[in-house]
């Protein structure tokens, strides 16, 4: 599986989450694992998916304070999904480039939400973006 396809299939297992918070990421992969031929271990989507929970928290709160007039509730799952996949990636992961993470994390969205939720997502993932940036020396 390629960096995409994993990137993806990380996407689907956080969406799932947003249904089930009960279960821990070991949980949600472990269950992916048994119940669908395609998913397979994958290093990068098993570290994601615990490295999003771990960090929910913070993530939630950048999202949160960058979404004008929105609750976490309003947004879509599908959109979340997508902005915690890549305010993870941006914050904590510095082996992939910000700009990777920023336009893998459109292409989901257009792809998988609303025509409108694109630039919603860009314009919240962009703030992050600059936060992270500063906190990376590596993207400075």
């Amino acid at each position: 599986m390629n960096r995409h396809q994993a990137r993806e299939l990380a996407f689907f297992l956080l969406f799932e989450h947003e249904f089930d918070k009960v279960r821990t990421a070991d949980e949600i992969y472990e269950t992916a694992k048994e119940l669908r031929e395609d998913v397979q271990e994958d290093e990068y989507v098993r570290a994601v998916l615990s490295g999003v929970l771990e960090n929910e928290a913070r993530i939630e709160t950048l999202i949160s304070e960058n979404a004008k007039g929105w609750s976490l509730r309003r947004i879509s799952k599908v959109s979340l999904a997508v902005l915690k996949l890549s305010a993870y990636e941006m914050l904590y992961r510095p082996d992939i480039p910000i700009r990777v993470s920023l336009n893998e994390s459109v292409e989901l969205v257009k792809k998988y939400d609303d025509e409108r939720a694109r630039a919603f997502v860009n314009g919240i993932l962009n703030t992050i973006a600059g936060i992270a940036a500063q906190e990376r020396p590596d993207e400075t």
